[in-house]
């Protein structure tokens, strides 16, 4: 390393300027630099692999993916087994039963006079705007992942360890 170079890093980690490091600074160097440089945290986020993305109401190989969701499967649990994350976290989506974004609940709602769409001729993934305020536009959706259902809960051929979150 040049000595410019080498002064310049000395200088960060010489945090009052006295030439040396000393107990204070040589900590907050190790836990803000060594640490995280040679002994890095890995996690692995698990995103929405729950039964009616993959068999349900919202099934992506339905969807413009066209993707079968449970070959996602075999994979994650591949890697679960084969590498030690420091943090495991599943994302799930995780919703009331009067959600907005469901087709089935477009009554509960007014629709603003901006509105594409009348709520009589709405359909499944069209786009309509509610009243506000402020007039909030919305995409319509199938029923799914509505909480402590089923097809909110998370595939049974996923291995599960960490944290879940909605």
């Amino acid at each position: 390393m040049e000595e410019e170079k080498l002064k310049e890093v000395f200088e960060v980690f010489d945090q009052n300027g006295d030439q040396f490091i000393d107990k204070d600074e040589f900590v907050f160097c190790w836990n803000h630099w060594i640490k995280i440089i040679v002994r890095p945290i890995s996690a692995f986020l698990i995103v929405d692999v729950q039964n009616d993305f993959i068999t349900g109401t919202l099934n992506i190989s339905n969807c413009s993916a066209q993707q079968n969701g449970i070959e996602v499967i075999d994979p994650i649990n591949r890697l679960l087994e084969s590498v030690e994350f420091d943090a495991v976290f599943y994302s799930l989506d995780w919703h009331p039963s009067d959600h907005v974004s469901f087709i089935d609940n477009i009554h509960l709602r007014e629709l603003d006079p901006s509105s594409p769409l009348t709520a009589e001729n709405a359909q499944t993934y069209d786009t309509v705007i509610f009243q506000g305020p402020p007039p909030m536009k919305q995409r319509l959706w199938p029923r799914h992942c509505v909480q402590d259902t089923w097809g909110s809960e998370l595939h049974k051929d996923l291995k599960k360890s960490g944290i879940l979150g909605g």
